[in-house]
């Protein structure tokens, strides 16, 4: 089974916050899976790789446009 991470918990554990998360989505930076139940965002392990990638060179201040060709 895939391990998914909610929105909210992805947000915490990387220091960040759900709406910075959702600015990176909406940038096609990753995508989310939508919980049944709850409607909310969760994330697979390739979306949680992709995260972190972003985190780190946003970190080093590079420009979202540049981590797209990432």
């Amino acid at each position: 089974m895939k391990k998914l991470i909610s929105i909210n918990k992805m947000a915490e554990q990387m220091g960040l916050t759900s709406r910075t998360l959702r600015y990176w989505e909406s940038e096609h930076l990753f995508t989310s899976n939508r919980d049944v139940e709850s409607g909310w965002r969760t994330y697979d392990e390739h979306a949680i790789l992709c995260i972190q990638i972003t985190a780190f060179l946003r970190k080093m201040d590079v420009p979202i446009k540049e981590i797209k060709s990432v």
